[in-house]
């Protein structure tokens, strides 16, 4: 959703009108603002330029058809995201006040097997420079920003946008099960990462190319070692 700045504030109360009211021209909500419909347009033309907003046209007589905005899509399934944050966070809270440690501990890991569970397929299988790009690419279609990069050696996911804040900060587990999630998901083994929670400007996770498995699930050097002991029984 758009920042907390002030032209993030107007934009914030445009799509909290159109959530409650329905579709409306731009006469109709500077109406219901209380603002200038010229200082109005171009916070409206980004939040549609930025897909938050859709923009349709409505016949309202003679004339050109006017202009007619509603919520995307992505924006309800954004704000959905933030309720059901806000849920597992008050979840939380209420387990560590009545679990010990470990129980939560095993809670959130096991949530993050169902979470692995459910990407697994939509990530697939292939070399980990393969599942980095798909991985990259549903994180996108989610509305988290990342970027990607990989040598020989490593490959690399950073995150700039947190799927996790306000939960992560307090509960640390959140932040193994999301690493050991990612690392799971790319198929090897992790050799550094950064927290935002930990002070660093975003999340980045370095998993190493030489542990993980080929494409077909066997370790490369298990192949190499029968392909020698299937040499020295022809021989």
């Amino acid at each position: 959703m758009p920042t907390e700045d002030e032209a993030g504030s107007r934009q914030q109360q445009i799509i909290a009108t159109l959530l409650r009211h329905g579709p409306m021209t731009i006469a109709d909500l500077a109406d219901a603002l209380g603002v200038a419909k010229t200082s109005l347009r171009p916070q409206v033309d980004r939040l549609v330029l930025q897909g938050w907003l859709d923009r349709g046209r409505r016949r309202q007589g003679p004339g050109r058809p006017a202009d007619i905005f509603s919520v995307s899509a992505r924006s309800r399934q954004h704000s959905a995201r933030q309720t059901m944050g806000e849920l597992a966070r008050l979840f939380l809270e209420e387990m560590a006040a009545t679990e010990t440690r470990s129980k939560v501990t095993s809670v959130v890991d096991g949530v993050g097997r169902r979470v692995t569970r459910l990407l697994r397929p939509i990530i697939g299988e292939g070399s980990p420079s393969e599942r980095l790009r798909r991985l990259s690419e549903y994180l996108s279609e989610s509305g988290i920003l990342n970027d990607t990069s990989h040598s020989r050696r490593t490959v690399t996911l950073t995150i700039h946008t947190c799927p996790y804040v306000g939960l992560a900060g307090e509960y640390q587990q959140i932040c193994a099960m999301h690493r050991q999630t990612l690392a799971e998901l790319l198929g090897g083994e992790t050799s550094s990462y950064r927290c935002r929670h930990e002070g660093h400007p975003y999340c980045e996770l370095q998993v190493s190319v030489a542990s993980s498995k080929s494409a077909s699930g066997t370790p490369t050097r298990r192949r190499v070692t029968h392909a020698k002991k299937a040499t020295k029984r022809r021989k």
